[in-house]
């Protein structure tokens, strides 16, 4: 969290089923939301939330309404079964502490990869976006350069099944890419195998490989091929030119994985901003480049090296095609 923020978390006297229930909070939030999401819809899937998590429930109530002002300026579903987006309690030393002594809990804001696929296809732009995972028993071909390719068959069996459970990532995976295809016409991919992809989890979410029980909680460790087939999805957000909610949301997911500071939305609580006025008017890239500070991708190639090349090609400088 910046240190410019740090005063904006506060605990408020209401807690988050009270905020909701102000006139003043659902109607900022009624503006916000899109035409194909009611105000009743939104305030139902987030008391939903609320209620269905109890690490939820001891987050900071204006995180909480942040998240949910975040989701309606996307107009996405804060629903598990949709799989959009999702609220995600995390620990954070900025704020009161607890009655046991432990650090505070903030919400934080996390996408699915079916949320950045909803803001894909919003766009127009975008005629096909497919996600896959590629198991070890699956032909798998790609290439990079002038004439791009993915050549994918899946085995006939299915998935193979994971020869050790108590592994933090799935043994039975090679890769997982993503395709874009283009109204306009073209295309772009991304190709991560699963060492590219776990080194971009160990530099931005080491902890969840830990033994804690948010670690083991972590949807790295519940939903691996979830968050897997969002690793490459969100490469492809940085350079396609697709509408800027898209990029946005991409690189708040990443803030939030990574433990930075998001600066959600917050909305005016009786008169009274919960964020400075100076930080709510400056733009929303300007605050996310801060956060992110220039950090660039993992330097992936190393955990892909001695494997024939992989990385080369992925990183699109192999002229060669590379079999899995």
């Amino acid at each position: 969290m910046s240190k410019k923020a740090e005063g904006a978390l506060a605990a408020p006297a209401e807690s988050f089923r009270e905020l909701l229930s102000k006139p003043a909070i659902q109607k900022q939030l009624a503006m916000a939301l899109p035409r194909h999401l009611t105000i009743e819809r939104m305030l139902r899937m987030a008391m939903t939330a609320y209620t269905r998590n109890p690490d939820l429930q001891e987050c900071d109530p204006l995180t909480m309404l942040g998240c949910v002002f975040q989701a309606a300026e996307l107009g996405l579903e804060l629903s598990g079964t949709l799989g959009q987006c999702y609220l995600i309690p995390r620990a954070n030393k900025h704020l009161p502490k607890r009655h046991d002594g432990s650090d505070g809990k903030e919400a934080c804001f996390q996408i699915g990869y079916k949320g950045l696929i909803a803001l894909a296809f919003r766009s127009r732009q975008v005629l096909a976006f497919p996600l896959r995972v590629v198991y070890t028993n699956d032909h798998f071909l790609y290439h990079y350069g002038s004439n791009e390719k993915i050549e994918h068959v899946p085995s006939d069996d299915g998935p193979p099944e994971i020869k050790d459970p108590s592994l933090p990532w799935p043994d039975n995976v090679k890769a997982v890419y993503a395709i874009v295809r283009f109204r306009s016409g073209g295309e772009d991919c991304e190709v991560m195998s699963l060492k590219m992809i776990e080194a971009h989890r160990r530099r931005y979410a080491g902890w969840t490989y830990g033994d804690s029980y948010a670690a083991k909680m972590s949807p790295w460790r519940t939903a691996w091929e979830e968050m897997g087939k969002k690793t490459p999805c969100r490469r492809l957000a940085k350079r396609c030119p697709l509408s800027v909610e898209f990029q946005n949301a991409a690189m708040l997911d990443e803030l939030g994985e990574a433990g930075l500071a998001q600066h959600l939305p917050q909305p005016a609580i009786e008169g009274q901003l919960a964020l400075p006025p100076a930080e709510l008017n400056r733009s929303k890239s300007e605050r996310l480049a801060e956060e992110i500070g220039g950090k660039t991708e993992p330097p992936v190639e190393k955990a892909a090296q001695g494997n024939g090349g992989k990385a080369e090609a992925a990183q699109g400088t192999g002229n060669g095609g590379k079999m899995f």
